[in-house]
């Protein structure tokens, strides 16, 4: 196993820059005025972290990678090389306390290697580097801001993290590599007709990214530009959903991710809270959604499998087995896996929400009616109609009703006559885009989120009919979100 160590280097100021001594895959940057620059790029900025020791590993690579085409290689390449730099990513440096459990059972003696708490982090980081090339990443950060010299430095350093994770996945087995590295590969490659067929959207979405981005920053971002990334990711999920079997799978893939960052970036710029809010519901089908999923969920299930093995292998020790029948029975006896690997089974992600913010208003109510005008639509609520009697020409006499807590007499009220009155407490209507309504049946149960001085807003999801005789229940079975149907 080739060593991969990191050692600080003797920075020596001479007339033409920075000069470095050492190899160029073992250089910080502590001292280095470069590291004090406020780069424009967010890639630069993050390789500019990863090389002057500002940004350290953590468990968080486990979040960064994506299963689809859209990998940023300047974020994955320096994720890489701090992965190939930590002993908190190494299997071999022994056991981890980021997720120990302290009430878990010891392990035996005689028991058969345990896998680390670092497999996860060293399978997802190698993951990375097997589907990085040091080409892409050197053409990625020549179009940033850092001199050349930190650039080549920050390419040297992924090609030796890169072997280093090689020669650690190597060492640990096929054991090993059966449960951390085939999820990931099997669940990619189910996914590469799909990418590959979804692949024209990606230029059209950063045309358009890099448009919306520009207006962003020249603080003039228009509603124009918002319906456009709006109806973009409307295409692209009526495309999408043919292939991956539904639209949920379309939000939360790497291109329907950054289709709806988009719009949100957008939204805000504009200051329009109550989409911002609607749009919540479409970051929460995201996380479930998310490609990443499928491997967590296959690696979690590998690893209780792998668990359920050992638990028979163990039982057999403990009853005597001898060793010739346990070698029949395992001719590779399973592998400990300790309770902290248990994380895996929850895939971090965390597209935020947003609430009723300044101005705006939440309205959930049955819809009555709904009139469409043009691109937009008006929603008319139930009748919310309240008849009953009132007393009129009451008067309070002399004669003693009684006394309240504090002592004070309470006189009798006497009342002449009564008369019948009508409270209209129905929900004044809304408008919407009519795409957002264009399925949504009377009866159902609306969720709209609505700016409170125009009624303008965006739905946020439809439930079904509330049962006969309630008109109270709010959340009922989901049948839409957002503008789609969802499956019944």
């Amino acid at each position: 196993m080739r060593a991969f160590a990191f050692v600080l280097p003797v920075l020596v100021l001479l007339g033409c820059g920075p000069q470095l001594i050492g190899r160029p895959e073992q250089r910080f940057y502590v001292a280095n005025k470069d590291c004090h620059v406020e780069r424009p790029d967010a890639a630069s900025r993050w390789a500019q972290d990863v090389m002057c020791n500002r940004a350290h590993f953590t468990p968080e690579i486990v979040a960064a990678t994506p299963l689809d085409l859209d990998v940023d290689p300047v974020t994955a390449a320096g994720f890489v090389a701090l992965c190939g730099a930590s002993p908190r990513c190494d299997p071999a440096q022994g056991g981890s306390d980021w997720y120990a459990d302290p009430d878990a059972e010891p392990v035996a003696d005689d028991a058969p290697a345990a896998v680390p708490a670092q497999s996860s982090a060293l399978a997802f980081g190698w993951d990375l580097a097997t589907r990085l090339d040091a080409e892409a990443v050197t053409a990625a950060l020549a179009r940033g801001s850092l001199p050349g010299y930190m650039q080549a430095d920050f390419v040297a350093r992924f090609r030796a993290a890169a072997g280093v994770l090689d020669d650690r996945v190597a060492a640990l087995g096929r054991a090993w590599r059966e449960l951390f590295l085939r999820p990931m590969t099997t669940a990619r490659a189910a996914r590469a007709a799909d990418d590959d067929a979804l692949a024209p959207w990606q230029p059209l979405i950063e045309e358009l990214e890099v448009a919306a981005d520009q207006a962003l920053v020249t603080g003039a971002p228009d509603a124009d530009t918002l319906d456009a990334a709006l109806a973009m990711r409307r295409n692209y999920v009526a495309e999408c959903r043919l292939l991956r079997d539904g639209f949920e799978p379309c939000l939360g893939d790497a291109l329907g991710q950054r289709l709806t960052a988009l719009i949100h970036r957008l939204a805000k710029g504009l200051g329009d809270e109550a989409l911002l809010q609607a749009e919540a519901e479409v970051g929460r089908v995201a996380d479930v959604s998310d490609p990443r999923t499928a491997v967590w969920t296959a690696i979690h299930e590998a690893l209780e499998a792998e668990r359920a093995r050992y638990a028979e292998y163990r039982a057999a020790v403990d009853q005597g087995i001898s060793q010739a029948a346990l070698d029949l029975q395992w001719p590779e006896p399973p592998l400990v896996i300790p309770p902290m690997e248990a994380f895996l089974g929850v895939p971090p992600g965390d597209h935020g929400g947003w609430y009723p913010g300044k101005g705006t208003q939440e309205v959930v109510e049955a819809v009555r009616a709904i009139k469409r005008s043009g691109t937009r639509a008006t929603i008319k609520f139930r009748k919310d109609i309240d008849k009953g009697y009132e007393s009129t020409g009451c008067y309070e006499t002399s004669k003693v009703e009684g006394f309240d807590d504090y002592g004070r007499v309470i006189y009798r009220t006497k009342c002449t006559g009564e008369r019948a009155y009508t409270d209209d407490r129905t929900l004044a209507p809304v408008t919407v885009p009519w795409v957002e309504v264009a399925h949504v049946e009377a009866g159902e149960v609306i969720h709209v989120v609505v700016d409170t001085k125009t009624r303008k807003g965006h739905v946020a999801w439809v439930g079904a009919p509330r049962p006969k005789g309630d008109v109270y229940t709010r959340d009922t079975a989901r049948v839409q979100l957002r503008e789609w149907r969802l499956k019944k």
